[in-house]
């Protein structure tokens, strides 16, 4: 189950738009190698606006650009 607590607040984007991070391994899945994990995270957020976070600091982050953050985490909780 994910929360607001689950996401990591960082710099907006060059709009102005506010975005969060959130790590692969939060995500709801089923059980899979760690390798496949990350990329069927990653190719269901995307359905959700999700994209790669490239950042050394941060290892396997989606970030979302989002001003409700309570229907991304709604629509989160349920991707099956």
């Amino acid at each position: 189950m994910i929360t607001a607590n689950d996401f990591t607040t960082i710099d907006n984007n060059s709009y102005g738009n506010p975005r969060f991070v959130i790590h692969f391994l939060n995500i709801p899945l089923d059980e899979m190698e760690f390798h496949l994990k990350y990329n069927s995270a990653l190719y269901k957020c995307k359905a959700l606006g999700g994209k790669k976070y490239h950042n050394k600091s941060y290892g396997g982050g989606i970030v979302f650009s989002t001003y409700n953050l309570d229907d991304l985490i709604t629509k989160l909780n349920n991707l099956k």
